[in-house]
């Protein structure tokens, strides 16, 4: 010490917990809770000090603490001394309760006889992992009245205690080895959190806890949802909480609660950030839409980039929202299939998430006219990411028709329909429509079929169509081979059953040629 210099410790180290200048003295008298630098410090080095002063509370606040014995009232000055009230913290040559207290982390105090003399020293002025676990503890009683004592004045403090009312966080709840106090994965990912304590009484336990507060912060968190709890039965203890297969569910603040027999200490918290997996699109050519990626979590990203082929895209008349989490695509071609990035930069890292877009052209033909027994095909483009095709008909899935391209082989009229297909890549979508029409078969003269019937002439024929009707025919007449036709408005048509008919024509007196047609030709 140095009388008068300003009440200031040379070469100290841990904490320095002071009762400092009294009257006369030139700092104001108060009570301080000091840390040096590594020594040697020569933290006195000209008088002037140096030392980070953590906790200063005025003597004022402190008035009435020291009590006879051991000391009489500090703030005594020359001028108001008396023999009752000497003042200056007179040394009374009697041991005195002394206690340094940490309680729950986050404060620590300072008792003399069990007075609170130097309260709520905030931890978070130092490392959390390190700042009250090195070092020595060190009490001094600075320079009371530098105009009446000299250097010899002193008070000896012996045994000091320090108390930890419950077990100490060294390595707050975060990645092993990382002092990362958020994170940021994409979906699915897998991460372990890891937090340790020391300075307990066996045994502990620790649950670790969803919850609120703020990444980065100094300040503890507040639990909300159990998740997990585990005991050792030492004074030490270093737990894990495995988070795997990341959701959205998990993407929040995570603290662990240490408790032992004195206390219970929370932690600071650390923030999971989860990029959620996108869900794949179809979408029709000439239509606008979007293509969307999700972040959950507490701490919002600070920046978003959407790519393809691993080229940042810019907004234009196709293209918006280009820094946002959704793409907006105008008028989409057949071009604009494939796979997208969405990159996302966060005060954790920066991570990417993809998803595909398939687009899906128009149904080839659509319409078609085809005759009775031909083979009809039906085909779709659709790029990007290889989908899955059903065909339907007339809405109706086709069986075994998965592929992109629909044959309909030796077609019949029961085939003539509507036919679309869905096609699927995570989100589904269904085509436009093709349009079949098939032909039906000529009716045919059965050979030796022809009859005279009184005065009319029969004949009859067959349809491959059994659908077919007696007025799905016209029967035309011609006077030589070559025609031409007429419809012969005086023909009757009947049935003998499915596919059989007959028509019966009166009879003329001149030689005549008869064909059948299909009305639907």
């Amino acid at each position: 010490m140095v009388v008068g210099s300003g009440m200031i410790p040379t070469n100290s180290d841990g904490q320095w917990f002071a009762i400092d200048a009294g009257a006369g003295g030139i700092t104001p008298a108060d009570f301080d809770c000091m840390t040096p630098g590594p020594v040697p410090n020569n933290a006195n080095s000209g008088g002037t000090g140096g030392l980070n002063d953590k906790q200063s509370n005025s003597a004022a606040s402190q008035n009435g603490v020291f009590k006879h014995p051991p000391f009489d009232c500090m703030n005594t000055t020359d001028y108001t001394r008396t023999i009752a009230a000497p003042g200056g913290g007179e040394p009374a040559d009697k041991w005195v309760d002394v206690s340094v207290e940490i309680t729950r982390q986050t404060n620590i105090n300072c008792f003399i006889n069990k007075s609170l003399v130097i309260p709520a020293v905030a931890l978070t002025n130092g490392s959390l992992a390190t700042s009250y676990t090195n070092g020595t503890i060190m009490f001094g009683y600075d320079d009371p009245n530098a105009n009446v004592s000299d250097s010899t004045a002193f008070v000896y403090f012996s045994n000091v205690r320090v108390v930890e009312l419950s077990p100490y966080i060294v390595v707050q709840p975060g990645m092993t080895n990382s002092l990362a106090t958020s994170l940021i994965r994409i979906q699915g990912d897998s991460l372990t959190l890891t937090s340790s304590v020391t300075f307990a009484t066996a045994p502990i336990t620790n649950v670790w806890y969803r919850g609120t507060g703020t990444a980065g912060s100094p300040n503890t968190g507040i639990p909300t949802a159990a998740m997990q709890t585990n005991s050792v039965n030492a004074t030490s203890m270093s737990d894990s909480l495995p988070l795997n297969n990341l959701q959205a569910i998990n993407a929040t603040n995570y603290m662990a609660v240490f408790s032992d027999a004195a206390g219970s200490v929370t932690s600071t918290v650390v923030a999971v950030e989860v990029v959620l997996t996108p869900v794949n699109q179809v979408f029709l050519v000439g239509s606008t839409n979007q293509l969307q990626v999700r972040v959950a979590g507490p701490i919002a990203p600070t920046s978003y980039q959407w790519q393809t082929n691993k080229v940042n895209l810019a907004n234009s008349t196709h293209y918006a929202g280009v820094t946002s989490t959704n793409l907006s695509l105008t008028n989409i071609t057949l071009l604009d299939g494939g796979i997208y990035g969405l990159t996302v930069l966060h005060p954790a890292g920066t991570v990417t998430q993809f998803v595909t877009l398939t687009a899906v052209g128009a149904v080839v033909p659509a319409n078609t006219t085809n005759y009775w027994g031909a083979s009809p095909t039906f085909t779709v483009t659709a790029t990007g990411s290889a989908p899955t095709y059903q065909w339907k008909k007339n809405g109706v899935d086709i069986p075994g028709a998965t592929t992109s391209s629909l044959t309909i082989a030796n077609c019949t009229t029961n085939d003539a329909a509507t036919y679309t297909v869905g096609v699927t890549n995570g989100t589904g979508v269904l085509s436009s429509a093709g349009v079949l029409k098939v032909l039906p078969p000529q009716p045919t003269f059965t050979p030796g079929g022809a009859s005279v019937v009184g005065l009319n002439m029969v004949l009859s024929f067959s349809s491959l169509n059994t659908a077919d009707t007696t007025s799905e025919f016209i029967l035309q007449s011609a006077g030589v081979v070559t025609g031409p036709y007429t419809n012969d408005p005086s023909a009757s048509f009947t049935t003998s059953g499915p596919g059989l008919f007959q028509v019966t024509v009166p009879q003329t007196g001149n030689g005549m040629f008869y064909r059948l047609v299909h009305v639907n030709y």
